[in-house]
C-alpha cells in the first residue's frame, strides 16, 4: 500500500512587470488555510512611471494532500514534516494532519502501527504472515509468522523490523524485513525479502497457479467500501468447477480519508531497473476479509511474476540472525526502539546487497488533495 506523490496543482497569476526597474529582493509569504492547501503571496516593489515605488502583490493557491497541520500549541497551521522521532513508548510521526505511533516490537499484541485519522478514524495493524494461497485447492501454507522483533529508526522518516518472520518448517529460513515508511499523504508498508523463499513445489503446490502472500491484521479500523475488479478470470465452465478461486480479483479500499490503493512488486537496491519498477511491474491484488471477527487484509502476487526477482537473492550463512540477536539485546537493555545512525534504508543496505519489494508504488496517485493514502505495499526483494 503507498502513495508517495500527492497530487499537486499551482494555479493563479503571477503577473512580473520587466518594463520597470524592481527591487534586487522580493519578499514572500505563506498563508496556511487549510490541511491540504495554503496560499503563497509575493509582494515585489518597482519604480513606477512618476518615479515613485509601488508595491505589488501577486499569488497562487497551493493543493497538495497533507500539505499543513494543525498545531494545537500554537493555534495555527504549520506545515508537515516528513519525520519520525523517538517516543516514550516506540517511535511517533505527529507533524502532519495524521499521526502515526509505531511499537517497540512487531508482534505487539494491540499493533505495531497505530494511524490516527483526521476525522478521528483509528488503524491499528501489524503484519501477521507471509505464505503460498493455491487458487486451485483454495489451501494456505503459511512460511512465516510474525514474531518478537525490535523496531529501528532509519531517520528520518522510516522504521524498519528486521528478520520479521519464524518459519514454520524446520530447515527452512525466511528472511524478510518489515518496513514502514512515513509521508505526509499516508503510510506505507513494505514487506523487504532479502532472500530466496522456499519453492510451492516443496509443499505440494504449483508454481504455476501460487500466489505469493502477505497478511496484515487490523485490529481497529473503520469497515472499508470495496471497489472490486477482475485481474484474471479462467473462462471454461468446468474449469471454473474445479477451482476454489477462478477469478483473480483485486480490491481497492476506501476508508474514507484513507485510501488502500493499486499495489505493486519491484526490485529494490543493486538489482532496480527501469522494468522491474514500472507500470510493467507485477501487480499485487488485495482482498478485506472478516472471518471469526478477525480483520484481515490479503496481498498476493503471483509466484511465476516473481519468481524471476527472487531467483537473483543471495542466501546469507545465518540469514542475518547473528545481527538481529545483537539488536535484540541492545533493544532489551534500552527499553524501546533505537535509532540508526544511517539516513535512510538505502544507505542501511550494503552496496552489493538487492531486495525484492512488493507494494503500492509512487506512479499510481489516488486522488487529488482532501484525502490521505494508507499505503501498504506488500513484498520487496532484497
Amino acid at each position: 500500500m503507498i502513495l508517495e506523490i500527492p497530487l499537486r496543482l499551482l494555479f493563479g497569476m503571477l503577473a512580473f512587470s520587466v518594463a520597470f526597474a524592481t527591487k534586487a529582493e522580493d519578499r514572500v509569504r505563506v498563508i496556511r488555510t487549510g490541511s491540504d492547501h495554503q496560499r503563497v503571496e509575493i509582494i515585489s516593489s518597482r519604480l513606477g512611471e512618476t518615479g515613485d515605488w509601488m508595491t505589488e502583490t501577486n499569488g497562487y493557491t497551493e493543493l497538495s494532500t497533507g500539505l499543513n497541520y494543525w498545531d494545537s500549541e500554537s493555534g495555527q497551521w504549520e506545515a508537515s514534516v516528513e519525520e519520525i522521532a523517538i517516543a516514550q513508548v516506540g517511535a511517533a510521526a505527529l507533524r502532519s494532519p495524521h499521526k502515526v505511533y509505531f511499537a517497540p516490537s512487531l508482534d505487539d499484541p494491540q499493533g505495531s502501527v497505530d494511524v490516527l485519522a483526521p476525522d478521528g478514524s483509528r488503524f491499528r495493524s501489524s503484519v501477521l504472515a507471509l505464505g503460498y494461497y493455491d487458487p486451485i485447492s483454495g489451501r494456505r501454507h503459511i512460511l512465516g509468522l510474525v514474531k518478537d522483533v525490535p523496531g529501528e529508526l532509519l531517520p528520518p522518516n522510516q522504521v524498519i523490523y528486521r528478520d520479521a518472520f519464524e518459519p514454520q518448517e524446520q530447515g527452512n529460513r525466511v528472511r524478510c524485513d518489515v518496513l514502514y515508511t512515513f509521508r505526509r499523504s499516508g503510510i506505507e508498508q513494505d514487506i523487504l525479502i532479502r532472500e530466496p523463499v522456499p519453492a510451492p513445489e516443496e509443499f505440494g503446490l504449483s508454481s504455476e497457479w501460487a500466489r505469493l502472500e502477505v497478511m496484515t491484521e487490523f485490529f481497529e479500523a473503520p469497515e472499508p467500501r470495496r471497489h472490486p475488479r477482475i485481474l484474471d478470470r479462467i473462462e471454461n465452465d468446468q474449469d471454473r468447477a474445479l477451482m476454489a478461486s477462478p477469478d483473480w480479483e483485486d480490491e481497492s479500499l476506501d476508508f474514507g480519508q484513507f485510501l488502500i490503493g493499486e499495489g505493486r512488486a519491484f526490485r529494490f537496491g543493486r538489482q532496480a531497473d527501469m522494468f522491474s519498477d514500472g507500470p510493467n511491474a507485477p501487480l499485487i491484488a488485495k482482498s478485506w476479509i472478516i472471518q471469526d471477527g478477525r480483520r484481515v487484509l490479503l496481498e498476493a502476487v503471483r509466484y511465476t511474476e516473481v519468481e524471476p526477482m527472487l531467483r537473483e537473492l543471495v542466501a546469507g550463512p545465518d540469514g542475518g540472525r547473528q545481527d538481529v540477536a545483537k539488536k535484540m539485546a541492545a533493544f532489551r537493555a534500552k527499553g524501546g526502539m533505537r535509532a540508526s545512525s544511517e539516513d535512510g534504508l538505502r544507505k542501511s543496505l550494503s552496496a552489493g546487497s538487492s531486495e525484492v519489494a512488493l507494494g503500492k508504488r509512487p506512479f499510481l496517485p489516488q486522488r487529488p488533495a482532501t484525502s490521505s493514502q494508507y499505503t501498504g505495499r506488500t513484498m520487496a526483494m532484497a
